[in-house]
């Protein structure tokens, strides 16, 4: 079976859905395996994640069913700023 390289992003931060922001592990080793690079971020005793980037379509995908809960929970928000 002929394996192919993946490609590594080189984006240096990131920010979750959750607001945490996240330093790209590549910064920690360079180009390496993902398995020294996991493993040096996890020494540091943080957080690891391993992401896949999507394509634009899955973007949109994603965004559409998303948008809903995302507008109620700007309601509930603005809701409450109406209250006081």
């Amino acid at each position: 079976m002929n394996q192919r390289k993946p490609e590594v992003d080189e984006t240096p931060l990131a920010v979750t859905s959750n607001g945490t922001v996240l330093l790209n592990a590549i910064e920690l080793e360079g180009r390496d395996s993902l398995l020294k690079l996991v493993m040096r971020a996890s020494a540091m005793e943080r957080p690891v994640f391993v992401g896949v980037a999507l394509t634009s379509e899955e973007v949109e995908r994603v965004r559409d069913r998303a948008a809903p809960a995302l507008e109620e929970g700007a309601a509930v928000v603005i809701a409450s700023w109406l209250r006081r």
